[in-house]
């Protein structure tokens, strides 16, 4: 039982890799989701589907963990927004988005979009003739400021956004959907007023999706980006000549010999063993040792509450983040920005005993954090059907913010040292199988006294277009494991840097504030080390 806790712990997460260094809905679950009633336009794309019994698929483990775990507190729901930009006769439709997801759906590799889960929750069956415009609404643009956009993100984050039952005749349950609207550019508040746009370029679009995590992870979803976007073909190419370059380097190499070969698995178990072994021993120490980190946001938590605090800000420039991480021994972009999220949640607390909501004045000195990680490096390799390819693993970390960072990349050494991220996908296997309510006090335990679970996402190099429309922002939301208040992606897009929040309304009242806190550390070092940013922090 151990080693259970190593990482049910986010399994529930939605997550992509850890920019290694920064390279690229109830409280019992529903058994079915539903799309919304309302069809996006008149256009209603159709398609004849082959038979369900070729096409029906079993759920990931951790697709089945996280439906069978998922609370109205943490629905594993995950999200994202893009913010397009393009000439005034071509917005983004309901009817045009929901167009170009047929082909998508039409494709075997996602083939969940077309299906709906089955009673039990173990398998996903395809509905025959399936119209993506039946998830899919147009709404009106929210032109009252970044809170409009925060309160419709914050809408799709809980359980109302995937409803969990249909009336007698209506559309068939899916578990995703979608909703587009368009206006002035400028007019949602995404992108600061400074942002650089084509002066051409006079109306934006905005496309909000959400999923179960059933469906897919935070790598698959972000595929589904890559998918839509008029680059896809060039994308696919640079993966294949990735992985044909590195086909070519391993049958280049030199023969091993019996020997050899021996040698090197020895080499390999020694490692899995001691990795194991170290692995285990700081579980221990964290579910059973007097010192360990609690949760400090324990005693604001309210089971049953909905209310999330969204908020995105962006970085900088991820050749800035490069050179502050260079700065430091060894560290990476990832654990740059835990530390700084560590630091955030010290501050944080600080502004709770201030206003009198949490009681005693001491500093809160470790915190425990749960890290997702893609078992793929973070692709979506050639072929591989979308799903749920993590492991996450929890760890003490200081909230010392980066004065505290040579501690925090040694804490956070586990995610690459060890195989934790096996260990926890394995183990999210064998519980995946059990009953929900003892899945359910499993992934209690494995996320006890967490606080935070964070997600980096790297994201393409170059800004992508869907219909020739630029896609200028994209900011996605990671649904935090039961019991974690606080759900923080870091991720990068176009060069850029954007920092994301998804909170408990009551541990982080202001997500934008939260935000701040997390970035000040950022620019602090930036300057220290002068490097350029574009973020002036929380001002304080």
């Amino acid at each position: 039982m151990n080693k259970i806790p190593t990482l049910l712990a986010a399994s529930a997460v939605s997550s992509a890799s850890l920019l290694p260094p920064l390279p690229t809905p109830l409280s019992t679950p529903p058994s079915s989701f539903s799309a919304p009633s309302t069809a996006a336009d008149s256009a209603k794309p159709t398609f004849q589907r082959l038979p369900a019994s070729k096409l029906r698929t079993r759920l990931t483990s951790v697709g089945r963990l996280s439906h069978a775990t998922s609370t109205v507190s943490n629905p594993s729901i995950a999200s994202f927004f893009l913010l397009l930009s393009s000439a005034p006769a071509d917005p983004l439709t309901a009817a045009s988005f929901s167009t170009t997801f047929e082909r998508v759906c039409s494709s075997p590799r996602y083939a969940r979009f077309a299906s709906k889960l089955d009673p039990r929750g173990r398998f996903f069956e395809p509905i025959p003739s399936f119209e993506p415009s039946a998830a899919v609404t147009q709404t009106v643009h929210p032109v009252l400021g970044k809170g409009e956009v925060q309160r419709i993100v914050g809408g799709m984050l809980t359980q109302s956004g995937l409803p969990s039952g249909a009336e007698p005749g209506g559309p068939p349950r899916v578990g995703w959907s979608a909703k587009v609207s368009h206006g002035l550019l400028g007019s949602s508040g995404v992108l600061p007023p400074n942002a650089l746009l084509d002066p051409g370029l006079t109306t934006e679009s905005l496309l909000f999706f959400n999923a179960s995590h059933a469906i897919a992870d935070g790598v698959s979803l972000g595929n589904v980006l890559t998918e839509v976007a008029d680059e896809r073909d060039e994308i696919k190419g640079q993966i294949a000549s990735a992985l044909e370059e590195r086909k070519k380097n391993k049958t280049s190499k030199k023969k091993l010999s019996l020997l050899q070969r021996i040698t090197k698995f020895l080499l390999s178990l020694r490692w899995f063993a001691r990795g194991l072994a170290t692995l285990s021993a700081q579980q221990l120490r964290m579910l059973f040792s007097s010192g360990r980190a609690t949760n400090p946001f324990l005693p604001l938590m309210v089971p049953g509450s909905t209310k999330r605090s969204v908020a995105w800000a962006q970085a900088g420039e991820v050749r800035d983040a490069l050179a502050v991480a260079r700065h430091f021994n060894k560290a990476t972009v990832n654990d740059l920005f835990v530390a700084c999220v560590a630091g955030a949640v010290r501050r944080q607390v600080r502004e709770h005993q201030k206003a009198g909501r949490l009681g005693g004045a001491g500093e809160v000195d470790n915190i425990k954090v749960v890290i997702p990680v893609h078992l793929f490096g973070g692709v979506l390799l050639p072929k591989q059907a979308i799903g749920n390819k993590i492991g996450a693993v929890s760890a003490e970390i200081p909230t010392g913010g980066l004065d505290s960072l040579d501690a925090t990349r040694a804490a956070l050494r586990i995610t690459k040292d060890t195989p934790a991220p096996l260990v926890a996908f394995a183990a999210a296997k064998v519980v995946s199988y059990l009953p929900g309510a003892v899945a359910k006090g499993l992934m209690k335990i494995a996320t006890s006294n967490a606080c935070v679970a964070i997600s980096n996402v790297r994201g393409p190099e170059k800004a992508l277009h869907i219909g020739g429309r630029k896609v200028e922002a994209c900011c996605g939301f990671v649904p935090p494991p039961p019991d974690v208040p606080v759900g923080v992606v870091v991720q990068s897009y176009a060069g850029k840097v954007t920092v994301t929040v998804n909170a408990d309304a009551a541990c982080v009242p202001d997500g934008d504030e939260f935000l701040g806190f997390v970035l000040d550390e950022y620019v602090r070092c930036a300057r220290e080390f002068n490097v350029s940013n574009g973020f002036s922090g929380s001002g304080e």
